[in-house]
């Protein structure tokens, strides 16, 4: 608990905030491609999804597909490359992920 309160008084005396994430739209005429927490990895594979949101917040398109067996990181990477593919399909070319 002690490291905790001193990783936080550090944080504050650079100047950092220390809180949840929260979500930020992107401009208008822009979409977000969320893909936080995309992968799922079990001992025989991993699957990706994402969510692609308007400047309003509103929901447009979502992914889910299976990619195989790899590293959690690489699966996040493929997360974003497949919800990049989709939004440019779909006509989507102003994208903040």
């Amino acid at each position: 608990m002690e490291e905790v309160i001193l990783v936080e008084k550090i944080l504050k005396n650079e100047g950092l905030h220390i809180g949840v994430p929260q979500w930020v739209s992107p401009p208008t005429e822009w979409v977000k491609l969320n893909v936080d927490d995309a992968s799922v990895v079990t001992y025989d594979a991993s699957t990706v999804r994402g969510l692609i949101h308007a400047s309003d917040g509103g929901w447009k398109l979502g992914f889910q597909h299976y990619i195989g067996i790899m590293h959690f990181v690489t699966a996040e990477l493929w997360a974003i490359r497949l919800g990049m593919q989709l939004a440019w399909v779909e006509g989507y070319w102003f994208v903040i992920v």
